[in-house]
């Protein structure tokens, strides 16, 4: 095949969103190891493979639309062109945006040359890449509900990639449960987490951000200290080398050090519920305390040594009330786990090597947890059909470590929950030795997060001395014993300084705050009592098949103002309060069948029901203020 410079090519050329792939394109010199063919309909021979069934190459990809055409998806993700016989059939029978994804160039430009996309290539809703990275961050940014994404491919893409397919795979997967994960996160847990914080000031001006104090520890080691079962292998090494570290804990792990006279330098303690039962009865006269501005308000009470704020930028009330202190909070890093957040005070204040033990993220060899934390009584075992299972070694103890405070009935239902949940998401995960290992579906997750960490910030060196559990790629794995053997003893430990929060611009921008949620809520309240009206004027005639013009313009308006709502991302406070149910509203609102009078119904009632949760929460959230600024104007 000569260098091709057809009408249809330059179509397609002229189409195409990714001008790298473009440019790519239009520099190629094609190889002629792909021919055109007829094998029962046009076919692509690439190298001796038919990238299309030979028998019906139009067929294999409409059986393949077939399985699938009722599904429910936005999302469709095409591994591999061809012809474009998938990528076409999907473009016009499904619903969704379309990413598709073929690696060869030499496969496009063969195709670009016979077939005309156009057409297809043109559409807003549809995007074509040769990079993989660019088509995860594709897939990352078209996220807006929970649901999977519908994902095609044919069988020549998977014999061609079958070194990397399964990978794929797992990272399409990645992606859409961690963003399951995230969107069911901040449905629950965004308006506690800006009640917290709104709550949570006056204590908040005690305890000074992270980045003042970036780079105090500049150059030395720094141990991050987890509650897995390989934490008790190590603790006696720890405590011989006590000199040689700087200790982050996490608050499961606190007994299991200080049962063992070592005493931390930092404990994080970083949730929403109240986990103040980890350090009950501990003196923390010695120990550095590092915590989220949106945790729970019994753990700003707690009496520390010092108090700093780890103010994560994934999270938007953070973002708040970094706005709020006029300082910026874009170098804070967290995902999910109170270990990450340690491991990321250490490179905030300057640790050039980060050192990890109990950061197991599986099980292996019976146990979940160390023997000193408050998990350790669930082990796990196989059952009478070899199925592997999490059971509690002693359960009444386990139930009084989760719920020492609760009724007995309290107590076993918390822990029968927590067994069941790990039991019901067990997942296995390559580990340290190359074995398979059992873990939390949680857990996973969490190793993805720490390997694109060690990405984030290469030139920190990352060791995992917990040996036998699960892989976490871009750490090094080497024994704590040989890691001691070079490290100096470190001579100062302290933190040097003070911060002070402007508490006269605190007061201004909550006020601020409080007066912009006004306006909120008036939408909201206009929009509130338009639904209503109009699903009164519904319900006169609700036989009807479908709506009519009139009706499916006032709906597709009310729509439009629903989702310019949900998106709009402008003021931070309102973003979180009305997280609650947002998702799932979008999820109804997506599968409205406008010629449906029922169906619209219940999508507008769902409409009007998230109104009515948002307008409590301004109301509670502006009273909230109101008592904030009190308190911190008493301090002023």
């Amino acid at each position: 095949m000569q260098n091709l410079t057809t009408k249809i090519f330059e179509k397609n050329i002229e189409c195409l969103k990714d001008f790298e792939l473009k440019n790519a394109l239009l520099k190629y010199s094609p190889l002629n190891a792909v021919k055109l063919e007829n094998t029962n309909g046009y076919n692509l021979n690439y190298g001796g493979t038919y990238l299309h069934n030979t028998m019906s190459p139009l067929g294999e990809a409409q059986s393949i639309i077939n399985s699938c055409v009722n599904m429910n998806s936005q999302n469709i993700l095409i591994l591999g062109l061809g012809l474009g016989y998938l990528f076409q059939l999907a473009y016009r029978n499904l619903k969704g945006k379309i990413v598709l994804f073929e690696p060869d160039l030499e496969i496009i430009y063969t195709t670009f040359n016979y077939v005309d996309f156009s057409a297809e290539l043109s559409d807003e809703k549809v995007c074509f890449t040769n990079n993989f990275d660019t088509f995860i961050k594709t897939v990352q940014m078209n996220l807006q509900t929970k649901e999977s994404p519908i994902i095609l491919s044919l069988k020549s893409y998977r014999d061609l990639h079958q070194n990397e397919f399964e990978s794929q795979i797992d990272a399409i997967k990645m992606i859409f449960g961690s963003n399951i994960v995230d969107n069911n996160f901040k449905s629950r847990n965004y308006y506690l987490m800006t009640k917290n914080l709104v709550n949570n000031i006056p204590d908040l001006l005690n305890e000074a951000p992270l980045h003042h104090y970036k780079d105090t520890y500049k150059g030395k080691a720094a141990l991050i200290v987890g509650a897995g079962p390989s934490l008790d292998r190590n603790i006696e090494t720890i405590k011989n080398n006590r000199d040689k570290f700087i200790i982050f804990t996490v608050g499961t792990a606190l007994h299991s050090l200080l049962s063992n006279d070592i005493i931390p330098d930092f404990l994080s303690i970083i949730e929403l519920y109240d986990c103040s039962k980890q350090v009950k009865d501990v003196d923390l006269s010695q120990i550095n305390y590092i915590i989220e501005p949106y945790s729970n308000p019994v753990l700003h009470k707690v009496d520390a040594k010092r108090i700093f704020s780890h103010v994560t930028n994934n999270v938007d009330i953070n973002k708040l009330w970094a706005e709020m202190c006029n300082f910026d909070n874009s170098d804070y890093y967290s995902s999910g786990t109170v270990t990450f957040s340690a491991m990321d005070t250490a490179r905030i204040l300057g640790c050039s090597k980060i050192i990890t033990v109990g950061l197991d993220l599986a099980f292996s060899k019976g146990r979940c947890y160390s023997k000193d934390s408050i998990y350790k009584d669930l082990v796990f075992d196989y059952d009478e059909n070899n199925q592997l299972k999490i059971v509690a070694k002693d359960f009444n103890a386990l139930a009084n470590a989760l719920f020492p405070d609760g009724t007995e009935e309290e107590k076993i239902l918390h822990a029968n929950n927590r067994i069941n949940d790990l039991n019901e998401n067990l997942f296995y995960v390559k580990g340290v030795t190359g074995e398979m290992l059992p873990t939390y579906k949680d857990y996973a997750l969490f190793i993805q997060h720490f390997t694109r960490y060690s990405k984030m910030f290469p030139d920190f060196e990352y060791i995992n001395c917990s040996m036998t559990g699960a892989q976490i790629d871009g750490f090094k794995n080497e024994s704590l014993e040989e890691v001691v053997k070079n490290l100096p003893v470190i001579e100062e430990k302290e933190i040097p300084g003070t911060y002070n929060y402007d508490l006269n611009n605190i007061v201004s921008n909550l006020n601020k705050h409080s007066d912009s949620l006004d306006s909120y809520r008036e939408v909201l309240q206009n929009n509130f009592d338009g639904i209503s009206r109009f699903i009164e004027k519904l319900e006169v005639n609700k036989d009807r098949t479908s709506l009519c013009e009139e009706e499916l313009r006032i709906f597709k308006d009310l729509i439009n103002i629903f989702n310019m709502i949900v998106t709009d991302e402008s003021n931070k406070l309102f973003f979180c309060i009305s997280m609650s149910d947002k998702y799932n509203c979008r999820e109804e609102v997506y599968k409205t069948d406008v010629n449906n009078i029922q169906s619209v119904i219940k999508s507008l009632n769902e409409l009007r029901n998230y109104y009515a949760v948002c307008i409590a929460h301004i109301n509670d959230i502006k009273n909230d203020i109101a008592a904030t600024v009190e308190r911190v104007r008493e301090k002023a």
